[in-house]
Formats: C-alpha cells, structure tokens, sequence
C-alpha cells in the first residue's frame, strides 16, 4: 500500500546453515509473539511451501494488506508496514511512531523465536522503502499542531538502509532491546536531522514505557 514502508528481517543464525528448524512447527502452533507489525493480533494465517504467512486485513488475505510478516521453514522472518506515512499528501513520517514499531515489533518477535527454539544469535535489519521526499517529523503528530510547522528531516531517496544489529540472548525489557538497537535508532535519527533520538536520554536509556510504546501504535 502507498504511503511508504517500514520493513525487518529478523534471522536466527541457525537458519543460516538450516533449511528447516523444529521451532517453526511451535511458531506455527502458537504465532502470537509474531504478528503483523501495529496490529495486535493474529489474522488468518495460511501455511504453504514458503512457510506462514500473516496479514493485517480484518477480510483475510485476498485483499491489499497494511502489514503482513512471511515466517520460512527456517525461520527466517520478514516484516512489512506500509501505510506509515501521515497528511493529505502522504509526507510526513512520525519518527516515534517508527521508533515504537521497530522496537516493540523486534523484542517480541526475537523473544518467540527464542521461545520456540531458535535460540540467539538472532540478526535483525531494518529499511525504509518509497520514502522519497518524505518528512521525518521529530515531534508527535497530534490535532493540537499543523504538520508543516513541526521540525522534521526530509529524506531524499527512495529507500533508507538502516542498518543490523545482532542479539546475543532474548530482549525482556524495552531498553534491553534499545541497548541493542542503539545504532539503528541513532542513524534513523540522523535521517531525520538529529544528532540522537529525541526519546533516548545522554545515558542511551531510553525514555518511552511499554505502556506508552502501546499508545502509539494503537
């Protein structure tokens, strides 16, 4: 769908030199750690050659989806959310709304993988794509503001390589996660014209709860 795209691979090294891992049989059984980013839920998976897939469409899968994430049988997993931009022109970006996606989205999906089996290491990446001329806004968009007095980056190409990181065991908290993610959010800060992320402190603590990060994206 239109409006620009958040996407992540999150890979268990094992998957590497695996075509099949036993924990996808328990990722099939109980995906509820993996679903689509910004939804909440799991709807209508389909299990086929490619291995499972889930959407974010109340109707099922034969319609456009916002988000969907594609688990292989080695447990490989990929995550799309598109619609991600804001405005009557689809221009401005939410940098927190971002943030919050990629965060929540990475701890809970690398703690199930872990859960199920697929134990750390696990890589995570994370791109943006059809973001030409987009406006990474640095503040919450909100009623109480005009979108276009706000600060923002404007990105200039179409898609933005974020970066990787690597997990060494499974993130319990928000800022173990962060601890990780920390260059990832710093270079998407610095897309967006900052130096850091507005929600993260001089310490590398990040300033969001759980609560709020549920806030945001629902």
């Amino acid at each position: 769908m239109d409006g620009g795209a958040l996407v992540v691979h999150v890979v268990p090294c094992d998957a590497i030199v695996r075509s099949r891992l036993d924990a996808f049989d328990k990722i099939v059984e109980n995906p509820r750690g993996i679903f689509p980013i910004a939804t909440g839920d799991v709807r209508h998976p389909r299990i086929s050659a490619s291995g499972l897939l889930l959407g974010s469409n109340a109707q099922g899968l034969s319609v456009a989806q916002r988000a969907y994430v594609q688990v292989s049988h080695s447990c490989r997993i990929e995550a799309v959310a598109s619609s991600i931009a804001r405005g009557r022109n689809r221009e401005f970006v939410e940098l927190q709304r971002i943030e919050a996606m990629f965060i929540e989205f990475t701890r809970r999906c690398v703690c199930a993988l872990s859960d199920s089996g697929a134990a750390p290491p696990i890589a995570v990446a994370a791109s943006l794509l059809s973001m030409e001329n987009k406006r990474l806004v640095h503040e919450h968009l909100s009623s109480a503001f005009i979108p276009e007095d706000l600060p923002f980056g404007t990105i200039d190409s179409s898609s933005v390589d974020l970066g990787e990181a690597v997990f060494e065991e499974a993130p319990r908290s928000v800022n173990e996660t962060v601890r990780i993610l920390g260059p990832i959010l710093k270079y998407l800060a610095n897309v967006a014209g900052l130096r850091k992320s507005p929600n993260m402190d001089e310490a590398g603590k990040y300033l969001l709860t759980e609560a709020q990060i549920r806030d945001i994206l629902h």
